[in-house]
């Protein structure tokens, strides 16, 4: 097997420049997740309780979209490696069709039934009233990062990496000093306590967006044509959903057995508690794995791009092995 791996320097510096970006960007999303629940832990357990029990439900759009973004990377780059950009474009447009509808629901649910919906979750009053609180404004934030995702995904999958990292690199640091300053009421702003990181979160996700759109205006590499995205057509849905459909089931699935397991101890005796622990203790998590995906995902584009090109199977299947990713699976 290791004679696989002698694919020389000019390979692994690909991989390089490929996985490198998106493990910046896996872990700083982790990483102001972490931030985020640290700083309302200052509140008190209520507080971090509640921000646990309203991403129960979030959680299958965050993996939802997730799944989308790994299915637009590996059909995008099959057609990257045939450089049919108009199919790329209808891929695109079948992705945020998709995510949009999918958290459409969960955003109209919130608004029309917000109590009786987040009463599945946690049967303590407090909790629910500060989890109503959050979730109205945190769910157009994950409508707004949706979005963003598919499109910084669609790029990577062009071998174009650095544009999605450097716009989260930069709204990081606002992130930080806005979930800072509404929470405790800091920098001249008003305390609103737990919504200050829902709204410190949704202004930087419209910073990203108005970003993204900004990019799609002026680059000069992959000009969108509004009407072949919004109008990708039937034969691409199904092809999509073909090729990609295990890959967004399989993140959902698992965003959903995980969101039981949090359900469950909401609503456990001393449930504030066991969710405070808990927000941390995933929190510290997931970030391990940031590596895991990052990789994963440069792995797809890879190989997707030398399918597109028509490459002979043993190499491809050489390329596979090549990539460290296959070895955690043996």
């Amino acid at each position: 097997m290791f004679r696989y791996l002698k694919r020389g320097k000019e390979f692994y510096s690909h991989l390089f420049q490929l996985a490198l970006p998106l493990f910046l960007q896996y872990t700083l999303t982790c990483f102001l997740n972490l931030v985020d629940n640290f700083v309302v832990a200052t509140l008190g357990e209520t507080a971090l309780a509640a921000i646990t029990v309203a991403n129960i439900p979030l959680r299958i759009i965050m993996l939802f979209s997730f799944g989308a973004q790994s299915g637009t990377s590996i059909l995008v780059s099959q057609y990257w490696g045939k450089k049919d950009q108009e199919s790329i474009m209808k891929i695109l447009g079948v992705a945020l069709i998709s995510v949009v509808a999918v958290t459409s629901v969960f955003v109209l649910t919130l608004f029309l039934l917000p109590y009786p919906f987040m009463s599945l979750f946690s049967n303590d009053s407090n909790v629910i009233a500060l989890s109503v609180e959050y979730a109205q404004i945190i769910v157009i934030s994950y409508l707004l990062s949706s979005i963003n995702n598919v499109y910084f995904s669609a790029l990577t999958a062009m071998e174009k990496t650095s544009f999605g990292p450097s716009v989260m690199s930069a709204t990081a640091i606002i992130k930080i000093l806005l979930t800072f300053a509404f929470i405790k009421g800091k920098f001249g702003t008003a305390f609103i306590g737990v919504k200050g990181a829902a709204y410190a979160t949704l202004i930087v996700r419209i910073i990203e967006l108005i970003c993204v759109l900004l990019h799609i205006a002026f680059n000069r590499y992959f000009r969108l044509d509004l009407k072949t995205v919004l109008r990708p057509g039937i034969p691409m849905f199904k092809k999509y959903f073909t090729n990609a459909g295990t890959v967004i089931f399989n993140e959902t699935a698992w965003g959903a057995g995980v969101s039981m397991i949090t359900n469950v101890m909401s609503h456990m005796a001393d449930s504030v508690l066991i969710l405070s622990a808990y927000s941390i203790a995933s929190s510290i998590e997931v970030v391990t794995n940031a590596f895991q995906f990052s990789l994963s995902n440069t792995a797809a584009i890879i190989v997707g791009k030398e399918v597109g090109a028509d490459t002979d199977p043993e190499t491809i299947k050489e390329i596979g092995w090549a990539i460290p990713t296959g070895w955690a699976f043996i």
